[in-house]
């Protein structure tokens, strides 16, 4: 059995975000175990959650860990983001990071940069001298770029749901409504 503990912090009930996760284990035909778990008290106080994830094996829990952690979990402790250089111009390194829409962060020299310009489905390029993270698509990656790999030092926030003032009916108003 392979484990590793995550933390998840929000508006954890409201949002879907445990539901999710608890999903994302089962999904995968994994296992959880929750450790902690304090609910906000008031509408503007988050929710903290502590679980246990295992797996079969390390390739069926870094599976889970790549979902989990888009879907706003971390690991307990920062650990820093893994690095590998872009062999060519246009290619990737094994075991690239895809990112979300969501804001993200990657831990690099003890430090949580917020990840610039970002877009789904592309990949985060880090220049560490500068502390800069930026969200790249592969057409732009140049060989010897820092691409982040894997899925640990990475923070991805996800988006809540508000708690109140949204009735049943207002994304007719919002101006994205298909229903227009």
């Amino acid at each position: 059995m392979y484990i590793q503990e995550i933390e998840v912090e929000g508006h954890l009930i409201d949002s879907m975000i445990l539901t999710s996760i608890f999903d994302i284990v089962m999904d995968h035909r994994g296992d959880f175990e929750v450790l902690e778990f304090r609910i906000g008290k008031r509408k503007t106080d988050y929710s903290y959650a502590k679980l246990l994830i295992k797996g079969k094996s390390r390739r069926h829990l870094n599976s889970m860990l790549r979902e989990l952690f888009r879907a706003g979990a971390v690991t307990p402790k920062n650990v820093e983001a893994k690095l590998a250089s872009a062999p060519r111009d246009m290619v990737l390194p094994d075991d690239f990071y895809s990112t979300t829409n969501h804001p993200t962060s990657v831990f690099i020299q003890g430090k949580w940069i917020d990840v610039q310009g970002l877009m789904m489905d592309k990949q985060i390029v880090v220049e560490p001298d500068k502390l800069h993270a930026l969200c790249k698509p592969i057409r732009l990656v140049k060989k010897d770029d820092l691409v982040v790999v894997g899925v640990m030092g990475i923070r991805v926030t996800p988006a809540e749901r508000p708690r109140e003032g949204v009735g049943i009916f207002d994304i007719m108003t919002s101006r994205v409504s298909s229903e227009k």
